[in-house]
């Protein structure tokens, strides 16, 4: 799509509205569907399989297709593309343009059903996890589902308004079963999104759920060190009275230790008695 020769080829042999010349040659466009007498421009996007590359960072692909003409640009590979191409050189590929565009979006909406699906399934692996008590390990995960969602959704989202737009064109080169396929597209784009605000609902759950375990296991640990801090205190306050450097009554008796250390266990127990008897342990 960036390099001059293609500019050029559109300009002498598929001459274009200068407005609708820039959404092609744009590094970024929504999806989008846009007619222009009997001849689409279409901008979608698929999962991007590139080496070094995120599966959620989509790729663009524009077509720009009528009777009799059809260009497609891309600037990083789309492998729905590369395996068109295969096909076509075989001698396998699509007969007319309707069957082009058919295999085009067919190609992409495949390859995006395996992401999805690994999306659910982590979903469902973290949900698991968060009940089995896992909660600490399931935090980082947590949020790279959800990120991963709004993505997709962020393409998604606009696609699915282009296919439904799509569907609405009466062409002459579309087929009536060129016109049920786009039907058939369009449900799994909406589908898709579906499922998309399925998983960022349940990501929300596993959020709160998380929250709430993780406050509750605060809660736990500050009632623990409450209750310790309550039985302490009264031995605090009788070792510093009886560790000041005055006279204190025990002094020289050899049992005084003991007797203190007594004390201190029978007060404890005493605390014990009424925080239980209180309810509060």
């Amino acid at each position: 799509r960036t390099s001059r020769e293609v500019r050029e080829f559109i300009l002498n042999h598929a001459p274009v509205d200068p407005g609708l010349f820039r959404i092609l040659m744009s590094d970024e466009v929504r999806p989008r569907v846009e007619r222009i007498g009997d001849r689409l421009l279409i901008a979608l996007r698929g999962v991007n399989f590139n080496e070094g590359s995120e599966l959620e960072d989509m790729v663009s692909i524009r077509v720009w297709i009528g009777k009799g003409l059809i260009v497609t640009l891309r600037r990083r590979p789309v492998r729905t593309a590369k395996f068109m191409r295969e096909a076509l050189e075989k001698g396998t590929g699509p007969r007319t343009e309707g069957e082009f565009l058919i295999q085009v979006i067919d190609g992409l909406l495949h390859s995006l059903s395996p992401v999805l699906d690994t999306v659910e399934d982590q979903v469902d692996d973290l949900e698991d996890k968060v009940l089995a008590g896992e909660v600490t390990e399931c935090r980082g995960e947590l949020a790279g589902i959800r990120r991963r969602a709004i993505t997709l959704r962020r393409y998604l989202a606009p696609q699915r308004d282009a296919m439904l737009r799509l569907m609405g064109q009466q062409l002459d080169w579309l087929s009536d079963a060129d016109n049920s396929h786009l039907r058939e597209f369009v449900d799994r784009t909406i589908h898709n999104v579906e499922d998309l605000d399925a998983v960022r609902e349940r990501a929300a759950v596993i959020h709160e759920e998380i929250s709430t375990r993780l406050a509750e296991r605060m809660n736990r640990t500050m009632y623990v060190l409450t209750i310790v801090a309550t039985l302490l205190l009264p031995a605090g306050l009788i070792a510093g009275l009886m560790g000041m450097n005055v006279a204190v009554p025990g002094a020289d008796d050899a049992w005084s230790f003991l007797w203190i250390v007594g004390m201190i266990a029978a007060i404890a127990g005493a605390e014990l008695m009424v925080l239980r008897w209180m309810r509060l342990i």
